[in-house]
């Protein structure tokens, strides 16, 4: 039996990557995402600090049943799959943005999120 993984390796972090990540942020992202974390976001939740933090949590954002419901606690691998496919991996979520094919661009762009602690 063959059971495919979801899990994104595809090599070292880089401070690069970071860099990288940081302009995908800008064009991707922060239209609606702030990552200043005394900002307030003005469509989408504050991503400042998300790896680790529990999905659906940060004050006065009005998060989708979906998400605040859910038990997802942000890790890099969630953040991969929620990113290529937002609808997918949390039916009724009210982020409404394509998800990112590209692996290394999403890579990018969670080693750039890691750096927001």
């Amino acid at each position: 039996m063959f059971i495919a993984t979801t899990n994104l390796h595809i090599g070292p972090s880089t401070a690069q990557d970071a860099v990288s990540g940081g302009g995908v942020f800008k064009q991707r992202c922060a239209t609606c995402h702030s990552i200043n974390p005394d900002k307030p976001s003005t469509m989408g939740p504050n991503l400042a600090g998300i790896l680790g933090r529990k999905a659906g949590t940060v004050p006065g954002f009005a998060y989708s049943n979906a998400i605040r419901n859910s038990e997802i606690v942000w890790s890099s691998a969630d953040l991969d799959i929620f990113i290529k496919s937002p609808q997918k991996f949390v039916k009724g979520t009210k982020m409404f943005a394509p998800g990112i094919s590209d692996a290394r661009v999403r890579a990018n762009l969670i080693t750039y999120l890691e750096t927001l602690k």
